[in-house]
């Protein structure tokens, strides 16, 4: 399915807790988000996200969510490779409160 989050320039908080994005829901969620500059809080636990998926999210999140205080990605396969794509973004995310 598509995600169609292009236009939500005004979006702050997302939940999509348990939805079984996986990693190819992955990249339609992180193109999404890249029209959501002014996310601060995402939900994103039990959803199947791998380390594609998640270094998808990571870059997305990085390049376009300066906002961005609470992240969860608990509860999904990330891997080492997936937790060092976020550990990447980090940086970019300077606002960042919480990771879970």
């Amino acid at each position: 399915s598509t995600i169609t989050l292009r236009h939500c320039a005004f979006l702050t908080s997302l939940d999509l807790d348990e939805n079984k994005i996986g990693d190819n829901g992955a990249t339609s969620l992180a193109a999404a988000l890249r029209g959501c500059p002014r996310i601060s809080s995402l939900t994103l636990s039990s959803n199947k996200l791998g380390p594609k998926g998640t270094s998808l999210l990571a870059r997305a999140l990085a390049a376009k969510s300066p906002r961005l205080e609470y992240l969860s990605l608990s509860n999904n396969p990330l891997t080492d490779a997936g937790a060092a794509a976020i550990a990447q973004a980090l940086p970019n995310m300077p606002k960042l409160e919480t990771l879970e």
